[in-house]
């Protein structure tokens, strides 16, 4: 008798095994791509938020620059945080070009200038009061706004230092929040 000839071709174990491979190798790239495209949308998010933060940081810090410790009405002299910031700046009202008298102090100042945290998550500024307020939006996705004066540690006295702290906050596609802090000091004249 002669011996039967085995055709070629794969049997149920060798196929279940291949299946498994497959599977494993599948489900691996599957949670790769899952997991990076996650850490994409979450640095996008933060560099979204970082944009914000610094926009609104670098907007109020050059206006407020250019203010004096006795044109700063909010926040009070006392350290204590607060939720907005109100101030003056140098500005040619009457229209002769110059902000300053002959001594050469500053005798012309602008309305007020008012920031703070929005009811849409954003930094407004607002300018001017009654029906003559001008008001518009600095950053967006802010969820908290403080500015406090700092005062020297011996005499408790404010040393014409603004702090300036501002938070951002998104949710993401994922559902996840995400938060960033960013804050800075600004010095103003004497």
């Amino acid at each position: 008798m002669t011996p039967r000839p085995r055709h070629a071709g794969f049997t149920m174990t060798e196929l279940l095994v291949v299946l498994a491979l497959f599977g494993i190798v599948s489900a691996a790239l599957v949670t790769l791509l899952l997991s990076a495209q996650r850490s994409w949308t979450t640095g996008s998010g933060q560099a979204v938020l970082t944009a914000e933060l610094r926009r609104g940081l670098d907007r109020i810090s050059r206006e407020l620059v250019g203010s004096a410790a006795g044109r700063v009405q909010r926040p009070p002299v006392n350290g204590a945080w607060d939720t907005q910031m109100t101030f003056q700046i140098p500005q040619d009202r009457n229209g002769d070009g110059a902000v300053l008298d002959a001594a050469g102090a500053i005798v012309e100042w602008s309305d007020l200038i008012n920031y703070q945290r929005g009811a849409r998550n954003s930094c407004l500024r607002r300018v001017g009061a009654g029906a003559a307020l001008q008001s518009e939006t600095v950053a967006n996705h802010i969820t908290d706004l403080r500015f406090r004066q700092i005062l020297d540690a011996q005499t408790q006295q404010p040393v014409g230092i603004i702090e300036i702290q501002m938070t951002a906050s998104t949710i993401t596609e994922a559902g996840d929040v995400m938060s960033r802090t960013m804050a800075t000091r600004v010095k103003v004249r004497n």
